[in-house]
């Protein structure tokens, strides 16, 4: 089996298009032929039956720790046994398994950064000139907030956080603003908070809107 610390000699065609879809007899037959049967056997024992398992498995030689019957065999075919009794996993596996996570880490990277310069190019082709001169509230939208979405809009990442936010941004193309103007609407508005200084005069404003009876 190849091994490479070079991420540019690193071949992702290898891989099936669908990698990230195959699990159980699908994914094994993949790994099976980039890093052979041995990585495999090791592979299900563990119930690693998928990619994003794999990728998620921080360590799949920790089963050396462990003395049982189901991992006997495998440390007997799997690894060098010293006199001293310790184990050592052939350098033939270890390089093979290190290779297929970095075939899976570039393929998933490639496929994420595919994905998000798709998701552009779809926003861009559906919000054209013609679409929001059909839809000038739109329009008014995006060319300019008003206060009531940009109070909105800092409330809903105030509320709900980065991710959320950028969930209904995505979702709601256009109506309310991107991150990096969020960030700027909040420190320009009067609601940015610093530590250790006393904001006298806003406790006073926000009083002056309440009646209190003694």
């Amino acid at each position: 089996m190849y091994s490479s610390n070079d991420d540019a000699l690193l071949d992702i065609s290898i891989l099936p298009k669908d990698i990230f879809e195959r699990v159980d007899c699908e994914f094994y037959d993949a790994v099976k032929s980039v890093a052979g049967d041995s990585l495999v056997k090791i592979l299900k024992m563990q119930l690693i039956n998928s990619a994003g398992k794999l990728l998620n498995t921080p360590d799949v030689f920790a089963f050396l720790n462990f003395d049982s019957e189901e991992t006997g065999a495998l440390k007997l075919e799997s690894c060098f046994k010293s006199k001293t009794g310790q184990l050592v996993v052939k350098p033939d596996i270890q390089s093979s398994s290190s290779y297929l996570i970095k075939l899976l880490k570039k393929s998933l990277k490639q496929k994420q950064e595919s994905t998000s310069k798709e998701n552009n190019d779809n926003y861009q082709n559906y919000i054209t000139d013609e679409f929001l001169d059909n839809h000038p509230l739109l329009r008014s939208l995006i060319k300019r907030y008003s206060e009531p979405i940009k109070n909105f809009a800092v409330c809903l990442y105030v509320l709900g956080g980065k991710q959320a936010y950028e969930f209904i941004r995505l979702n709601l193309y256009g109506s309310i603003p991107n991150v990096a103007t969020l960030g700027d609407l909040i420190k320009n508005s009067d609601t940015a908070f610093s530590e250790a200084k006393f904001r006298f005069e806003s406790l006073h404003r926000f009083h002056l809107h309440f009646v209190f009876l003694f």
